[in-house]
């Protein structure tokens, strides 16, 4: 009963969506405005302090605690793994205790691909912020949604705890970082069209050291790695005309650390707005804009509902002296749930190599 009243909440709250044919509902929909529903946008001004930044913007309509990493187990096995959760506002304010359908819902996603034996399971969940089934805590920051959950250790500000199982699939890690907090953007001011209310609070800490174990095939297996943290929270990013994305975040294995995001506008070009951080292993962050890199389709991969993928491409920032590759680990890293998209384990190669996650929408 309560993840069908849950279900109809979202539903409700995404009306005026328009359908993609063959997706289920828009999600760059969910990225627009909301109109005189009172959520506040995110300003230049904009000032990120922390621990409080960690924690829930219940002023803003939509943010994300949004992790993906590459695990390594002892027998050789390479995975791919990620864990999201998404607060979305169906009012502008924290939520009430007496409010039976909930101010405000979470969504989680849960996906691990198994890169050797190339099967990929996702899971989506959703839960009202209630303190119960769907818990928002800060500080420490305590995320729960049902037994899925995303908990900072206390004392360590930048370690995390992250357990998810269903069917069988599971995971139980532990990430401490091993770089500082990004302030993607301008400080933390992300802009990303010509109107400064389409803009998000962004920040990133790129390089997490992972240990702990997953389950799979009855078996638990102790894994290590990289993960990748990213946090983002708005009222409005997109513009009307800005349908889809692609988003990449690179592990290179020299250290440095290399985030592009490209907007795709309606008529299929690249959107001006399209942007970047260098992070090298050694020296100042460089701010990329959509003049600085290059990205061209090498191969697609079409999904089973007739949708196209860009799966491999090519990757030139001719400043930085930068020319990747970029490769699925696994073609079929199709996350199908409420929405659709492609995220999925990538292979770097070329002048530097690496690993990474890369995040988009069809083409």
């Amino acid at each position: 009963m309560i993840r069908t009243l849950l279900l109809f909440v979202l539903l409700m709250m995404l009306s005026a969506c328009k359908p993609a044919p063959s997706s289920g509902p828009d999600l760059a929909q969910l990225l627009r405005g909301a109109e005189g529903a009172g959520f506040a946008p995110i300003t230049p001004s904009l000032k990120l302090a922390f621990p409080a930044d960690h924690g829930a913007h219940f002023a803003q309509r939509l943010e994300w605690w949004y992790f993906v990493g590459n695990l390594r187990a002892s027998d050789g096995r390479e995975f791919g793994y990620q864990l999201t959760i998404f607060r979305l506002g169906l009012q502008p304010r924290a939520p009430s205790e007496i409010a039976l359908a909930g101010e405000q819902v979470l969504m989680g996603h849960f996906a691990l691909s198994d890169l050797s034996g190339k099967r990929y399971w996702p899971f989506e969940r959703f839960a009202r912020v209630d303190g119960r089934l769907g818990v928002v805590q800060n500080p420490p920051l305590v995320l729960k949604l049902d037994h899925w959950s995303i908990t900072q250790q206390a004392g360590t500000p930048l370690a995390f705890n992250l357990q998810a199982s269903q069917d069988g699939i599971a995971i139980d890690l532990n990430l401490r970082a091993d770089s500082a907090i990004v302030l993607q953007g301008e400080q933390g001011y992300s802009q990303k069209s010509a109107d400064p209310a389409n803009a998000s609070a962004y920040y990133s800490v790129p390089r997490l050291l992972t240990t702990g174990q997953i389950r799979i095939d009855g078996a638990e297996l102790p894994v290590e790695g990289l993960s990748w943290l990213d946090r983002e929270w708005s009222s409005s990013q997109l513009a009307r005309d800005q349908v889809g994305w692609r988003w990449y975040a690179l592990h290179l294995d020299d250290g440095s650390n290399l985030m592009l995001y490209t907007l795709i506008n309606a008529d299929g070009t690249t959107d001006a707005w399209s942007k970047g951080t260098w992070l090298p292993a050694d020296g100042p962050r460089q701010n990329l804009t959509r003049d600085d890199f290059e990205i061209r389709t090498l191969r697609e991969w079409q999904a089973p509902n007739g949708s196209r993928y860009a799966v491999d491409s090519q990757v030139e920032i001719p400043a930085l002296g930068l020319s990747l590759k970029i490769t699925a680990a696994l073609d079929n890293q199709l996350f199908s749930g409420m929405f659709t998209y492609w995220e999925g384990a990538v292979r770097v190669s070329g002048s530097h190599t690496g690993r990474g996650y890369l995040e988009m929408t069809d083409d």
